[in-house]
């Protein structure tokens, strides 16, 4: 897996990265304010105790996010990407999974959207395509508040393939669209 590290900001998206025991932090910058308002809403654990800490005002930060026009909120972070199991190994041996299938939806602000629904709702895994997938998006991170740290996400390169071996495998398949004549609520 390619291990080019990246950046990404905002409050919960930082805070739970840093809170993630599998998410490698390797640097995070803050604010002095953003600093104390961590070490207020994480009172019984210090995260901040293995990383490396550089204190930026507000205008410096800007810089990581002015061309994404998205407020970073005193907290900027690089990480690397998560290692995820394969979507065949996840589903090995285990029976009540939930998978959610993200096809054609390629905005970052509607991934992490997606991606904060799906874990509010307990859902197994997010199954995406991997050439629409922006592993990489601080816009996506910041929409996800965080949660793309509590849920698996595989990407496969054929969602069609994909669907067919899940079926295979007893699976039971939804699709919606938003142009069906028939309700879904």
């Amino acid at each position: 897996m390619n291990k080019t590290p990246f950046y990404i900001v905002g409050q919960h998206a930082v805070i739970e990265a840093l809170k993630n025991p599998e998410r490698k932090v390797l640097r995070v910058f803050l604010t002095e304010e953003s600093k104390k308002n961590i070490h207020r809403k994480n009172q019984k654990k210090n995260i901040l105790q293995d990383v490396k800490i550089l204190f930026k005002t507000k205008k410096e930060l800007d810089k990581y996010t002015t061309k994404d026009q998205i407020s970073h909120q005193g907290y900027v972070a690089e990480v690397e990407e998560l290692n995820h199991p394969t979507l065949k190994d996840f589903v090995k041996n285990k029976t009540n999974l939930t998978l959610v299938c993200l096809d054609e939806v390629t905005d970052p602000r509607n991934i992490g959207s997606l991606i904060r629904s799906a874990a509010s709702f307990k859902i197994d895994g997010l199954i995406v395509k991997d050439r629409h997938f922006p592993s990489k998006s601080k816009l996506m991170y910041k929409s996800a508040s965080g949660c793309i740290e509590h849920i698996n996400i595989f990407q496969v390169s054929n969602i069609n393939s994909t669907l067919k071996n899940l079926k295979d495998r007893n699976f039971w398949v939804y699709g919606f669209n938003s142009n069906a004549k028939k309700k879904f609520h």
